[in-house]
């Protein structure tokens, strides 16, 4: 489908970004980042783009590319929470708690729907020791996503240790 819409009109930034998302999907990092950036060049403003890009880096390893896209991103649109619930992610990686924290309890305020945002918050909390606010938002974050596996994981030990404690 989004061949043919970019057959039928080579300007679409949409086109470029979904048919990026469905190569990246399939583990093709480089033709899912030719596409992205084809959209880019269409729409520099395009915010799923954006962070559609900083994933591809993601998952490539590439941390520091990562993060410029997905702070390129919350600069375009402030409020798009899954690229917010994204860069809570990366300072999870660099082990920075505050910024995560801030970064995951901003993206919810936008959309409190967000699993990816609750298990990240729930990550920072564990991580300076309130377990009890973790397991919260662990349980939301399963609530919201059940074929999480890493949110079911965290959410598992987060109790395992609660009960060890008790």
């Amino acid at each position: 489908v989004w061949r043919d819409t970019l057959k039928k009109n080579p300007r679409s930034a949409i086109a470029y970004n979904n048919l990026g998302r469905i190569i990246l999907e399939r583990g093709d990092i480089d033709t899912a980042l030719r596409y992205f950036r084809a959209a880019i060049r269409i729409d520099p403003n395009k915010v799923e783009c954006l962070n559609n890009i900083s994933i591809a880096f993601f998952m490539s390893g590439d941390i520091r590319q990562a993060k410029v896209w997905v702070l390129r991103a919350v600069k375009t649109d402030p409020n798009y929470a899954v690229a917010r619930a994204n860069l809570s992610g990366i300072y999870l990686i660099e082990g920075n708690l505050d910024k995560a924290e801030q970064e995951a309890r901003t993206a919810l305020k936008t959309n409190p729907y967000l699993g990816e945002a609750h298990s990240n918050l729930g990550v920072a909390l564990a991580r300076k020791g309130r377990l009890n606010e973790a397991i919260s938002h662990f349980r939301k974050a399963v609530q919201l996503d059940p074929q999480n596996p890493r949110s079911k994981h965290n959410l598992e030990r987060a109790l395992s240790i609660i009960r060890r404690r008790d």
